[in-house]
């Protein structure tokens, strides 16, 4: 019977709980829709927005003082870094281009010579293929000594 009692006041709690709500939802609503609390909220988000500036100039001055990045420094780093991605990968696919160019030349150069006694023949002096008399290699900057032969041979 007491449970019985607890449920009944529960109820009633809520109900009374939800009739308040309402009431003071209704109440809102009315002093929102007038226009002074409209314009005094324009005159106050206007004196923030100043504020809100201010502060920002300050912190701007304070991180040239004290050379902490600010919002806006990080947001143009993060710029300049995308843009350096997009331009490394523009030489990357560059870069593979030449690559293959060079492989293709460098199958044409060898099926154009009869043999490696013929290359031996047109190295200079002194210099051998293997010693970088004719370097052919995939990556660049490996063998980088080059030396300039007679061109006896046609391509």
């Amino acid at each position: 019977m007491a449970n019985a009692n607890n449920v009944v006041a529960l109820n009633r709690l809520k109900k009374k709980g939800f009739e308040i709500e309402q009431l003071l939802n209704g109440m809102i609503q009315s002093q929102l829709n007038k226009e002074s609390v409209a314009r005094y909220a324009g005159v106050g988000s206007e004196y923030l927005a100043e504020r809100m500036q201010l502060v920002k100039d300050e912190v701007e001055l304070l991180s040239l003082q004290y050379n902490f990045p600010t919002k806006n420094d990080v947001a143009n780093l993060a710029k300049l870094m995308i843009q350096i991605e997009e331009k490394i990968e523009a030489i990357e696919g560059q870069l593979a281009s030449v690559t293959q160019t060079l492989e293709e030349l460098n199958k044409k150069v060898n099926s154009n010579l009869p043999n490696q006694r013929y290359l031996r023949e047109l190295t200079p002096k002194g210099q051998s293929a293997k010693n970088g008399g004719v370097v052919l290699s995939k990556t660049p900057g490996k063998d980088s000594k080059v030396v300039q032969m007679e061109r006896w041979f046609y391509l």
